[in-house]
């Protein structure tokens, strides 16, 4: 988490951590829900990547198990 931009890891914090909905974030921060989504997606890769390097790019597999 220490290697994410501030921006993107208080993103995570408030999304995935404290539970607060894209909108609430985007309000949070003057910009909209899609702004929070996509900065939340960059972040996961990104975590994603420095816990598994070369699976920061693979395709979210959670969905197809639903």
């Amino acid at each position: 988490m220490n290697e994410l931009p501030d921006l993107s890891r208080s993103i995570v914090w408030l999304h995935d951590v404290e539970g607060y909905t894209h909108a609430e974030i985007a309000r949070l921060y003057g910009r909209t829900a899609s702004f929070s989504k996509s900065q939340l997606a960059r972040a996961h890769a990104a975590l994603r990547e420095a816990l598994e390097p070369g699976t920061g790019e693979q395709e979210c597999t959670l969905a197809s198990k639903i």
